[in-house]
């Protein structure tokens, strides 16, 4: 289980809203403004312990977007440890698809819910590298996609990493859509030399989808969408309404630690943010008596093209 920190709690009542009904205009106008968005960024070694899911603020400062980068960075890189990314275990193997859609394969994803990414070798087949992708996208908890593509023009994989390959492999734990295909490269990595790019992106979604997910212990699910109906419920619109945060990933565990957190919370509704079709963030919303389906109604602003997707409903039991 998450330790999901005190200071949780106080960013979140502090932006509490005094009104009992949830304020959810509110939250639809702070999603908005939030930017979660993240790839594999540029001078990070790969196979890197998953980040665990923690509050987000309504900005992109606490999030390391992908193709960031400074001298700083370059001067202080140091030796990697390989191996360290949290696994589970692979009994279970997902089935994967390409995304339906045409994709740019000169760009690489960036969306919420990074996790990490790999380094392939450029000697193995096109078809050996996706399925050691896939295996790498099995063994890593939350993995729900997959992007590779092939990234030149940095001097990280070309020299330092004991791999010496520039094929990626990137997990998220969401699915892409078309517009989020933006990391194009440009920047200048080698002093004097030529600018990185990306060359054949292609993604591919897991089966082990959103619509699937655990339920935490102590916890009665009260709604959840029908498999293939993201929108059948929308976020609670009831009374009782103590506090939300927005978090790193779908996480209905972490959501439940925090509503543990907050004094007199007895029930939490998860539910993941769209704008324009594609993820935004993932929203926890707690309050203190549980309700079920027929509260969950809001189903986003059309003016603002945000859509509720995913929404699920927990009570806290004894």
């Amino acid at each position: 289980m998450i330790s999901y920190l005190p200071a949780l709690a106080a960013v979140a009542l502090a932006g509490a809203a005094s009104a009992s009904v949830t304020p959810n205009a509110d939250i639809f106008t702070a999603l908005l403004n939030t930017n979660q968005t993240a790839g594999a960024p540029t001078w990070a070694p790969p196979a890197q312990e998953v980040t665990p899911v923690v509050a987000a603020s309504n900005t992109s400062d606490i999030v390391a977007t992908a193709g960031q980068t400074s001298d700083a960075q370059r001067r202080a890189f140091p030796g990697y440890n390989k191996g360290n990314i949290v696994m589970r275990g692979m009994t279970d193997k997902a089935v994967y698809n390409k995304l339906p859609f045409t994709v740019d394969s000169t760009a690489a994803v960036q969306m919420p819910a990074y996790l990490t990414y790999k380094v392939v070798s450029n000697t193995t087949s096109a078809s050996k590298a996706q399925q050691e992708c896939f295996n790498f996208c099995d063994a890593t908890n939350g993995c729900k996609s997959i992007n590779m593509y092939t990234e030149t023009g940095n001097p990280l994989l070309d020299h330092v990493f004991s791999e010496q390959s520039n094929r990626k492999c990137v997990l998220f734990g969401d699915v892409p859509t078309a517009s989020q295909f933006t990391n194009r490269g440009g920047q200048q990595l080698y002093e004097n030399g030529p600018t990185n790019a990306i060359s054949n992106s292609i993604a591919f979604a897991s089966s082990s989808s959103l619509f699937e997910v655990d339920t935490p212990a102590g916890t009665n699910l009260t709604f959840a969408p029908q498999l293939g109906d993201k929108t059948q419920y929308g976020a609670t619109q009831t009374g009782k309404y103590l506090t939300y945060q927005f978090i790193t990933r779908y996480d209905p565990e972490a959501c439940n630690d925090f509503c543990k957190s907050v004094t007199g919370c007895n029930f939490f509704n998860i539910w993941r943010g769209e704008v324009n079709g594609a993820a935004v963030t993932y929203t926890c919303s707690l309050y203190s008596e549980g309700t079920d389906g027929s509260t969950a109604t809001n189903k986003g602003d059309d003016v603002n093209h945000v859509v509720v997707t995913y929404s699920r409903g927990y009570k806290l039991v004894a």
